[in-house]
């Protein structure tokens, strides 16, 4: 059995009395005296070293362990919307003009993971302004009193898409009337503008993804199962790479409330160095990991805001048990976007 801080507490105060008693007797003490200080010092040292052993001992051993099924908070007979999501490792473009953020990380729904690696590069450019954008962040929609199951998914394990001087090149995309010149030139005439020579690269190495989760704010939840943490002793709720953990929710009050990487609060959860041995600090919020749920009245349907065609919840199993998996692009009002002011 491991030994827990309490077990220890009687022994260090013991020791410290020795000390005290110790350091008074020196003050009068012979050579023999002085010889039997020395051992007990020496005893005391290794006492107070074990101690300390046997307290981070212990406290390894109360680490949370892994969450387990998922809590219901929600009432009896809630309808139920379920969402299957993933973070995943995608270079972020801010604007026309090729700035992007490598390191960049979204939300995504797992129907949309392919098209948004193959289209990321394109985000930017005008000619799609009036095209379903899904490099936005996520923004699921569900009505009051719903109960929210998300099946998240950690894929920072998996390789962002290609982005080289080529690709960042082609993300640039002039307005009538600009020039866009070669990498390098000069840039002198209005409404003239290069591409830089220099090679956007990618630091972060997925072979050492860290965890992560969602954590929603203002929703009922199980703290135990769904908090999207790894916090004092409760449950470690957050997905090691690769894994896939359920979040369940309850939607109890209208509102936009926000999620976020809870298994990173510090955006540091990487340290690379680039070539000249610069840390570069790479981490979830910074980089774009964050989106909200929109709770609308209970009586709320969704159309799309660019057709005005009615969006309905797929049918499930039986008319108490109805699935919907929404696309965030797809709803209306969905004003939140990544600019260039917000750096991600």
């Amino acid at each position: 059995m491991v030994a827990t801080p309490a077990d220890v507490t009687p022994l260090l105060l013991i020791l410290a009395f020795a000390a005290f008693v110790l350091v008074g007797a020196r003050r009068r003490s012979t050579w023999p005296v002085r010889l039997a200080l020395a051992a007990g010092a020496g005893l005391w040292i290794a006492l107070a070293g074990g101690a300390m052993w046997m307290v981070s001992q212990a406290t390894a051993a109360s680490l949370p362990p892994p969450a387990g099924t998922p809590g219901n908070p929600c009432v009896s007979g809630a309808p139920t919307k379920t969402f299957d999501v993933s973070l995943i490792n995608l270079p972020i473009f801010l604007n026309r003009f090729g700035d992007v953020v490598p390191e960049g990380r979204m939300y995504i729904l797992d129907s949309n993971i392919a098209t948004v690696r193959q289209n990321f590069a394109s985000a930017a450019d005008p000619s799609k302004a009036n095209v379903s954008d899904l490099i936005e962040p996520l923004t699921v929609r569900v009505n009051k009193g719903d109960c929210v199951t998300v099946n998240f998914t950690n894929r920072l394990n998996e390789e962002a898409p290609t982005l080289d001087r080529t690709v960042r090149d082609a993300a640039i995309y002039p307005l009538p009337g600009e020039i866009k010149k070669a990498p390098g030139s000069s840039t002198l005439d209005p409404r003239e503008f290069a591409p830089a020579l220099s090679a956007p690269k990618i630091d972060f190495d997925p072979t050492t993804a860290p965890n992560a989760s969602m954590h929603f704010d203002g929703l009922d939840y199980d703290v135990q199962t769904a908090d999207g943490t790894a916090v004092g002793r409760n449950p470690d709720s957050t997905a090691a790479p690769g894994a896939t953990i359920t979040y369940k929710l309850h939607a109890q009050a209208e509102g936009e409330y926000q999620f976020k990487d809870g298994a990173d609060f510090t955006s540091q959860q990487t340290r690379p160095t680039d070539a000249n041995g610069n840390v570069r600090f790479i981490g979830s919020h910074s980089f774009g990991a964050f989106g909200a749920i929109v709770v609308e009245p209970s009586d709320a349907t969704w159309v799309d805001s660019r057709t005005g065609e009615s969006i309905r919840p797929a049918p499930g199993p039986s008319s108490s048990d109805q699935t919907t998996r929404t696309s965030a692009s797809t709803c209306c009002s969905c004003t939140t976007r990544w600019r260039p002011s917000q750096g991600s």
